[in-house]
């Protein structure tokens, strides 16, 4: 299991030529355009610590 901003920046390195922090900072700026909070924090989240169900998140 791998964190979110891993996640998506592995996505983002597989679809673009970029550095390993250009494409981190992408999946964090990713995060924050779709409106999740602290999003540079949550990128390091794994993906079950965000749960829908966990009204402190929201």
């Amino acid at each position: 299991m791998h964190p979110v901003g891993d996640q998506l920046a592995s996505a983002i390195r597989s679809l673009h030529r970029v550095s390993r922090s250009e494409a981190r900072a992408r999946a964090v700026a990713a995060l924050d355009r779709v409106g999740i909070p602290d999003a540079a924090r949550r990128a390091r989240a794994y993906p079950h610590e965000y749960s829908a169900g966990c009204a402190s998140e929201r």
